[in-house]
Parts: structure tokens; sequence; C-alpha cells
């Protein structure tokens, strides 16, 4: 850039390339926040958000994901649920009088079968009078919801929760220290019922949603 002698034309052409940098820092800013894609002229990702953000952005999908993945499995099992002369004892929704109570699905999640082989079905709100099915689908799911947390928090626990069976070839569920760590949420276990837990490792040439639809069959599984 040439300076003239005239200071009050220096002045000018000093606020002029003055400007010319404004907004020449302008615009890398903006290609800063805004990157575009060479291949497709679209922005290349998502501006103005720290990668903070961005973690908490594909978390947030991530869960949305595995809840949707989770609401379908349980539709699907809810909408295999056979009539029972089984009543649902809670109160406040219709069923106060009534006097067996619901099944321990607390304790039947950590077994190698699913709730669906150790708990008497549930009939559904179609013959149930005072509660309609999308209030029976709520709470089921809130259940369903529940085990899974404390199934997948007992897959990741060692011992002393797990101990070495006699044989050497898995492990055994250790009662007393299971009801410590996850107390029944849904009232006692009904008379009768009894409660085992034993697992293994191993591999299967199956993907990790049919296992569990594998599971939850009460037929397929003895």
């Amino acid at each position: 850039m040439a300076l003239t002698s005239d200071p009050s034309g220096a002045a000018r052409e000093l606020r002029q390339e003055n400007n010319k940098l404004r907004s020449e820092n302008m615009s890398l800013r903006n290609a800063v926040r805004t990157p575009i894609c060479n291949n497709c002229g679209g922005p290349a990702i998502i501006g103005e958000f720290s990668l903070e953000q961005q973690h908490l952005r594909i978390e947030n999908a991530r869960l949305r994901d595995e809840l949707d993945r989770v609401s379908s499995l349980a539709g699907r099992f809810l909408d295999q649920l056979p009539n029972s002369s089984l009543e649902l004892g809670m109160g406040g929704n219709g069923f106060g009088g009534m006097q067996a109570p619901l099944p321990d699905f607390g304790a039947a999640c950590g077994i190698v079968c699913s709730s669906s082989v150790m708990a008497p079905p549930m009939r559904s709100a179609a013959v149930i009078p005072g509660v309609d099915r999308p209030e029976e689908r709520s709470m089921l799911l809130e259940l369903a919801l529940s085990a899974m947390d404390e199934l997948v928090k007992m897959v990741q626990a060692n011992e002393p929760l797990w101990i070495r069976g006699l044989d050497g070839s898995g492990e055994i569920l250790k009662r007393d220290e299971y009801l410590r760590t996850f107390p029944p949420c849904i009232g006692m276990k009904p008379s009768g019922f009894v409660a085992e837990a034993s697992r293994v490792t191993g591999k299967v040439i199956i993907n990790s949603l049919a296992l569990v639809e594998t599971l939850m069959d009460s037929v397929y599984v003895i």
C-alpha cells in the first residue's frame, strides 16, 4: 500500500485498508463457523457448537435410538401377552381390592430366561375393567426399562454378586447380595415363585436384538 504526502489522504487510505481487513476477518470467522464441503457445497459440520455440545448431541441421538429399540421390543412383548387369571394388585387404578401382587420382575430379570418365562402372563387391559390399555402399556414399559437397567448392571458386575459355581463352568447369583443391591420395586414375590440365576460367557452367531427376542420367547426357551 502506497501512502500519499497528504495526511488526510493517508488516514483515509488507512481506514479503507482497516475496513478491508475487518471484512476479510469477518469472512474468515464465518468460514470457520460454517465450513462448506468442497464436494457438495453444503455445510461440512454443524456451526457455532462446541465440541462438548456436539458430543452431547451424538450421545442424545444414541440414547434416543436405544429408547426406540427398547420401546419397540417392549411393544412386541406386550402385544403377545395372553389372557390370564392373574390380577394387577395396584392401588389407585381401580384394582385396590385385588389381592394378588404383581410378579417379581426385578428378581426375574437376572435369570438366563426372560421375565415372561419366570412369571405368569398378565391379562391385557381389554379384559380388565377400569384400566385402559395405554395406561397398562405405560406401566409395563416402565417395568421393562427398569428391568433392562438392572440386567445391564448385573451383567457388568462380578463378585460378590456372582460367585463361581461348584463345577467351575459358570457363575451363580448370590441371593443375599442380589437382594441388598437390587431391592424389589413392585412388592413381595408371589407364593410359589422361585428365583434362580446363573451365567456363562460364550459366543453366539446372532445379533443382540434377536438374542433378546429368543430369550423372551417362552415357547423356545426351556
